[in-house]
């Protein structure tokens, strides 16, 4: 298992650093989150300009989307943090007091910041099980914190591939005009 993990972070490393489109790009980071961990959902939520968390990417180990998704409180800590965060039982998880916790009968859960090259919070990845407590190990926390960086900078590059191509149809059409 432990082989995988690293050959799934060199296959990330690789593919992820090609610029592609954003949302085609997260899903396929959900995807190779749902390969290596045990983990009944997965989510990605980006910042916006308001500093909100957004979920772009929520999907359950069936590949059905889901709403309302990830505990704020978790998430929210990440963020302001910046740090991940392992919690082996989320309900009775002093760190998070938060009711959706238990609504959406959260067990195990990680989260870890998605973090640019200049060191700014993009968002958040977050995955929880919702049938074991101790599902997760420090392993794969070390895990999802390296995947969370190569796919951080990912993002990053696929955000800037598409301002630079929304900036170059701006300028051919200042040039028709002029």
């Amino acid at each position: 298992k432990d082989q995988r993990k690293l050959e799934l972070l060199l296959e990330v490393s690789k593919g992820l650093s090609r610029a592609r489109d954003t949302d085609v790009l997260l899903g396929e980071v959900a995807g190779m989150v749902f390969e290596i961990l045990e983990v009944d959902r997965v989510a990605v939520l980006l910042l916006d300009e308001a500093g909100e968390l957004v979920p772009t990417v929520s999907r359950d180990a069936s590949g059905r989307t889901m709403e309302g998704l990830v505990p704020q409180s978790i998430a929210r800590r990440a963020v302001e943090e910046k740090v991940a965060i392992l919690s082996d039982n989320a309900p009775e998880d002093a760190r998070f007091g938060g009711q959706s916790i238990i609504v959406q009968r959260v067990r195990s859960a990680i989260c870890a910041p998605l973090i640019g090259s200049e060191g700014q919070v993009l968002g958040v990845i977050y995955v929880d099980n919702s049938t074991l407590t101790h599902r997760y190990t420090d392993d794969d926390l070390g895990f999802l914190i390296a995947f969370a960086g190569i796919a951080g900078v990912a993002i990053e590059n696929s955000q800037l591939a598409e301002r630079i191509r929304r900036e170059a149809v701006v300028r051919r059409n200042f040039q028709r005009f002029f």
